[in-house]
């Protein structure tokens, strides 16, 4: 009988483990419109022809069989993904209630919806090494800030309508339990907490800590930020949650990662009236220190 893989979820630290005779490799979860806008915007930026070369880069990396190679195309990539994941014996593993999966393929339901995919964190990886190389390291990160971006504005407004948020206090309330114990857990993102204070001006500012990003897993030290997809993400939803409720707006930056040595990475979001308004982030960092100092304790 052929070995099938199995997974398991671990919503205390907030990973997705896949285990096989050969292995075990970090899996996570997302949305399809996290993936079409990501695709989308390669192709606007780049054109069909080098994204194909970036693809191509990326199944390289992972590995992927000559005929795969001479066929690059989204599709055959995404085949190839699903010979690393499924099928799933899914009797022999771990998953959460409120998670359903066949095991057939990597499609499944989270949150009510069937929107989410399964990816190894190794592609996500190789897909940054990809373009780093096809394109320069700002230019990676604009694309990949402006995709992740639109997926967290999307998000948002489903968290608005899901949990009936009227104001931002509602925000305040409720994110830790439903986006970073919840949301982020289940797509195995990270254990991550957030904490928050209003300032002076009437503003809120948020800090997002995550101890084990799946951006910055295994990662060798640069003394760079390299949480991108973190980044755009969570900047498009805080934008698209404070605006809508609010009318204001967000600026979102990573102060800590461990790819510049710290133990933990944070994201600091900082709500501001205008957009065009140019926050002076060394005034702010007092601030974030001083949320920075509670500590990121274990989940429930």
């Amino acid at each position: 009988m052929e070995h099938q893989n199995t997974v398991e979820w671990n919503l205390k630290d907030g990973t997705i483990m896949l285990h096989n005779e050969k292995a075990d490799h970090r899996l996570l979860l997302k949305r399809y419109d996290f993936i079409f806008s990501f695709v989308d915007e390669m192709n606007r930026v780049l054109g069909e022809v080098p994204v194909m070369m970036v693809f191509r880069k990326v199944l390289e990396k992972c590995g992927a069989p000559k005929e795969i190679l001479e066929n690059v195309s989204v599709e055959s990539a995404g085949k190839f993904v699903d010979s690393l994941i499924v099928p799933i014996d899914i009797q022999n593993s771990i998953i959460p209630d409120d998670v359903t999966w066949d095991g057939k393929s990597r499609t499944l339901d989270y949150l009510g919806t069937n929107h989410w995919r399964v990816l190894p964190v190794s592609f996500i990886q190789s897909f940054r090494e990809a373009l780093y190389e096809t394109l320069t390291e700002n230019g990676t990160k604009a694309i990949v800030r402006e995709a992740t971006k639109k997926a967290g504005i999307g998000m948002a407004n489903q968290e608005i309508e899901n949990y009936r948020w009227k104001t931002v206090e509602d925000l305040v309330d409720e994110q830790d339990e439903r986006l970073y114990l919840g949301t982020f857990a289940h797509a195995g993102w990270s254990h991550s907490r957030v904490f928050s204070k209003k300032g002076d001006d009437g503003n809120y500012l948020f800090l997002s800590k995550i101890s084990n990003s799946y951006e910055s897993e295994g990662v060798k030290e640069n003394g760079k930020p390299i949480c991108d997809w973190l980044t755009g993400y969570m900047d498009g939803f805080y934008n698209g949650v404070v605006n809508k409720l609010s009318g204001k707006f967000v600026e979102t930056r990573e102060v800590r990662c461990r790819a510049m040595g710290d133990p933990y990475c944070a994201f600091a979001h900082k709500v501001k009236d205008n957009k065009k308004d140019i926050l002076d982030w060394k005034q702010i960092e007092g601030a974030w220190k001083e949320l920075d100092a509670i500590a990121l304790s274990p989940a429930a």
